[in-house]
């Protein structure tokens, strides 16, 4: 627990004392995105243990059964992979890296597993494109019917 709050001591300090442009803040979300893609899929392999607040947990340990990333739990993950993507919405154009950046969002609150996100992320999504008002009527029904 105690290394855990010295990590977020060090992120306060470091983003508070930190002149960051968006150009920079995407840069840096889109590298800790994939760095717990990467590590939620060794972990989800028995590759990597975790590091929670118990301390470091091998692959075996059954608070391990989850995917928790580089984060400290699985909702955690989860929530963090979530903040990320509706950060990024704002942030980026590209309607392509937009729909990986979804996909790996999936895929995060998949490997966490933890219901309550992925049916909260998956709901917020779908409220988002159908509000779009730059999305076409017919595609918005076609998503409604396909779900």
């Amino acid at each position: 627990m105690l290394l855990r709050l010295a990590e977020y001591i060090v992120l306060i300090y470091f983003f508070d004392n930190l002149n960051i442009n968006l150009k920079n803040l995407k840069k840096i979300l889109y590298i800790y995105l994939y760095a717990n893609l990467v590590v939620a899929i060794l972990q989800n392999f028995n590759f990597l243990g975790s590091i929670t607040s118990l301390g470091y947990l091998s692959p075996e340990d059954t608070l391990s059964l989850n995917s928790v990333g580089l984060t400290g739990g699985p909702w955690e993950l989860g929530v963090i992979a979530s903040i990320i993507f509706f950060t990024l919405i704002k942030l980026e154009n590209n309607n392509k890296k937009l729909l990986l950046l979804f996909i790996i969002s999936n895929i995060l609150l998949i490997l966490s597993e933890v219901r309550a996100n992925y049916l909260a992320f998956n709901f917020a999504c779908l409220l988002l494109v159908l509000l779009s008002k730059n999305i076409n009527y017919i595609y918005k029904v076609c998503l409604l019917f396909l779900i």
